[in-house]
């Protein structure tokens, strides 16, 4: 993953809520790999005192997103 690419998944996670697996799944990588970007993104907004709120609530869509990513890893399974 490239550098926007950590910082992207890191602000849906942090905003949006999205989990680890959906990142992966759209992203195309590892959940061990969204993991650590974002673990490693938040350590370096936290060092320049910068917070990411949560959205107060999902958009519509992302609902979406979730109930068809979801339902897509289940048939995987």
């Amino acid at each position: 993953m490239s550098l926007g690419q950590w910082v992207l998944a890191t602000v849906l996670h942090l905003r949006l809520g999205l989990p680890d697996n959906t990142l992966a799944h759209l992203f195309t990588t590892s959940r061990a790999t969204i993991r650590r970007a974002i673990a490693e993104t938040q350590r370096l907004l936290d060092e320049h005192g910068t917070r990411i709120a949560a959205a107060p609530t999902p958009p519509k869509s992302l609902v979406n997103l979730l109930a068809a990513t979801t339902a897509q890893q289940k048939t995987r399974a």
